[in-house]
């Protein structure tokens, strides 16, 4: 399994066989950091990102034609501010399997369906005592496309969540499915 682990705003290890090609870099314009995926065969990968102070990142991931890939993604500390963008080509498949355990969360995910018969399923399971929001945004620019996208949470002491998700499917593209669940 290919493993990624990202300590505050650094880049700590990386174990990444041939199937990917990653990248971590700083964006000049605003002075946040950017980790950038390729997937460029089937995989899974294992991404690990903690937040001991504060954490502000976005993740680009391209998945490619005929590639299926399972991301495995826990979230742990105190701030973070992540933006993520997957793109996923023809005959695409993803799957995220997502647990936070952090005191405060924004997060935006955007996902856009390129190729035809791309698919994603999200899973995020979250505990939260403080303030966590959840922007999701799935666009389907493609035929045939599917979308899964399950948010579950439970709030202690003071805790507070928000889940937004919304699914865009033009009038010309059929055969979509979208589903959501948020409880």
């Amino acid at each position: 399994m290919n493993k990624i682990n990202i300590v505050n705003n650094e880049l700590k290890k990386t174990k990444l066989d041939k199937s990917i090609e990653c990248s971590f870099d700083i964006n000049d314009r605003y002075g946040i950091n950017v980790l950038k995926l390729i997937i460029k065969e089937s995989t899974d990968i294992e991404l690990d990102i903690e937040a001991k102070e504060e954490l502000t990142i976005e993740i680009n991931i391209l998945v490619l034609d005929n590639v299926t890939s399972n991301i495995y993604e826990n979230i742990n500390g105190k701030k973070a501010k992540i933006r993520s963008k997957y793109e996923l080509k023809k005959d695409s498949n993803l799957i995220i399997k997502k647990i936070n355990n952090i005191d405060s969360i924004k997060e935006q995910s955007i996902f856009s369906l390129n190729g035809e018969n791309a698919s994603v399923k999200r899973v995020l399971k979250t505990i939260s005592n403080g303030n966590e929001k959840y922007d999701v945004i799935v666009n389907h620019n493609s035929k045939s496309t599917k979308s899964d996208i399950i948010n579950h949470g439970v709030n202690i002491e003071k805790g507070t969540l928000v889940f937004d998700v919304s699914s865009i499917v033009p009038e010309d593209m059929d055969k979509c499915y979208v589903n959501q669940s948020n409880r």
